[in-house]
């Protein structure tokens, strides 16, 4: 039997690993193959070191963090995060995920909510777009990761339970050091919470919360 594919389509390197870095893990550790899409290398999000040194950090970060939770293969579109969306039409960046979409024909999408981060809600729009360029209809589901509480969301949602794995993500997301001040500190405070809170839902330790976007 052929193995399942989960497909996760990010903006930042970091951004699989505090929006479902449990998930992953979980999802690897039941035989799935899960493949991360990453739009940009972030190489803004440290604008004192040089472009070259940032972007080959986060790259060899990425590759080994997600490594560690399991995944199979990480894919850079290597875009700039300043003007994404006229760079995802310069460099044709559309037509390489519906390319990397028919190679491994996903059984499930995961991606951005529109949470407050501009190039999050650009490549949500960007994946949606795709899919529907392509007819195909496969299941969409988003995180948040800027935005805590979301009591005006009507979308369906859905909680996995990462008892089991939730501590690895903890782990993941201290391997990121060039991130450490920037995402990984600021946001700690909120993954745990929100674990916490999602797993009150489904009466379990942790979960993390995904919407059904389609």
């Amino acid at each position: 039997m052929k193995k399942q594919t989960i497909l996760v389509c990010v903006s930042h390197s970091d951004d699989q690993v505090i929006g479902m870095g449990s998930s992953i893990a979980k999802f690897a550790s039941e035989g799935k193959d899960v493949i991360v899409v990453i739009f940009s290398y972030g190489a803004e999000s440290v604008p004192w070191m040089k472009e070259k040194h940032i972007i080959e950090t986060r790259v060899k970060e990425s590759m080994k963090i997600d490594k560690f939770l399991g995944a199979k293969k990480t894919i850079f579109l290597g875009l700039s995060d300043k003007n994404m969306e006229e760079k995802i039409k310069k460099f044709k960046t559309e037509k390489k995920l519906e390319l990397i979409i028919s190679k491994y024909n996903p059984e499930k999408i995961f991606t951005h909510a529109l949470d407050p981060h501009p190039n999050h809600r650009i490549v949500h729009k960007t994946v949606l777009k795709v899919l529907d360029s392509m007819k195909k209809n496969i299941p969409v589901y988003t995180f948040d990761i800027w935005k805590m509480f979301d009591t005006k969301e009507q979308k369906a949602r859905i909680y996995i339970d990462i008892t089991e794995t939730f501590s690895k993500k903890i782990k993941a997301m201290m391997m990121f050091k060039s991130q450490m001040y920037f995402s990984i500190y600021p946001l700690l405070p909120s993954v745990y919470l929100k674990a916490f809170l999602n797993g009150v839902h489904i009466k379990t330790r942790y979960a993390e919360m995904f919407y059904k976007e389609r």
